[in-house]
């Protein structure tokens, strides 16, 4: 006597587990993949911003003397400030810390800071 049911194909139970896996390895790649546009993201606007700050400390830490504050706007809409104060440093010589703030025009995050020091 033969068996009614022949064994061609997969059983709807099988098909709904192949479609979960295959959901939660798209949903894996997906995550990843946005995470990793993410921080491709943030890694470049680090890199413009440090940038700036690098230009702006090879061009203008050799002038300051004294306590201040120092403000601009670049073409491309970067604002940048530049903010010095004393140190004392136990040895009697001055010391002034310097904070570079690098605002970049097409982010709303906050400015990248980025600290030196000099010695007038």
């Amino acid at each position: 006597m033969s068996s009614l049911r022949e064994d061609d194909g997969f059983t709807l139970l099988e098909v709904i587990i192949a479609f979960v896996i295959l959901s939660l390895s798209l949903a894996i790649a997906t995550q990843t993949i946005s995470r990793s546009i993410t921080t491709y993201t943030r890694a470049d606007l680090l890199e413009q911003a440090s940038d700036v700050a690098l230009e702006l400390a090879s061009t203008r830490l050799s002038s300051i003397n004294e306590p201040g504050l120092e403000q601009g706007k670049l073409d491309d809409g970067t604002q940048w400030t530049m903010a010095s104060t004393a140190i004392d440093n136990g040895n009697g010589s001055p010391l002034l810390a310097v904070t570079i703030e690098v605002t970049l025009d097409q982010t709303l995050a906050a400015p990248y800071r980025f600290r030196t020091f000099v010695v007038p």
